[in-house]
């Protein structure tokens, strides 16, 4: 729970009186709980073991320095919100499996330059890569059926080819886009925005 959490304003993660910043997660660990690094400002990287099946909720909102993680290959989802906030984040790689990514992963995350997407993944959430200033390419996969509300709204997005199973793309996807120059748009699409 947020207010359980002593690291929700803004602490930083201390063991055995030394300063953590880079974090290698014990493989008896199988879940994360919501809120979990909430706020950790010394956090730069984590690596999480395949042993994680769950990770919940904003688990790593806030964590400004954060600019390294590596995910666990047992994921099926990424939680609402899991990096938001995260505004030294330059790169992650979503592991193969994940079939969908929550609401607001990425928002805010504001040095964001590559995102690697399994070809697993089915569905986007809202505002996904929502404020994601420096984001300017992303390859999406043959997979994705659903793209949800705004989100690449305010992005740094260039251009993007939609893949050609997708049949939703939700309301304001690609709002304030201001370096948006192109964006293929399949036949296949049956419904844009309401």
């Amino acid at each position: 729970d947020y207010h359980s959490n002593p690291l929700r304003n803004g602490a930083a993660l201390y063991l055995n009186g030394e300063m953590v910043t880079n974090l290698v997660l014990s493989d008896s660990i199988t879940s994360i709980r919501d809120y979990a690094f909430f706020g950790c400002s010394s956090l730069t990287s984590i690596v999480i073991p395949d042993s994680v099946t769950t990770i919940g909720n904003l688990a790593f909102k806030g964590c400004v320095n954060l600019t390294t993680v590596q995910l666990p290959k047992n994921l099926t989802a990424i939680p609402d919100g899991l990096f938001v906030g995260c505004k030294s984040l330059r790169s992650i790689e979503i592991p193969e499996g994940v079939t969908s990514l929550g609401v607001a992963v990425f928002r805010e995350c504001e040095s964001l330059v590559e995102v690697k997407l399994p070809e697993s993944l089915q569905t986007m959430g809202n505002n996904v890569f929502i404020n994601c200033d420096a984001l300017q390419s992303i390859d999406l996969p043959k997979g994705l059926t659903k793209i949800g509300d705004a989100a690449f709204a305010y992005s740094g997005i260039h251009g993007l080819v939609l893949p050609e199973g997708i049949t939703h793309i939700g309301e304001m996807t690609f709002y304030m886009c201001e370096n948006l120059r192109f964006l293929y748009i399949p036949a296949g699409v049956t419904s844009i925005g309401d």
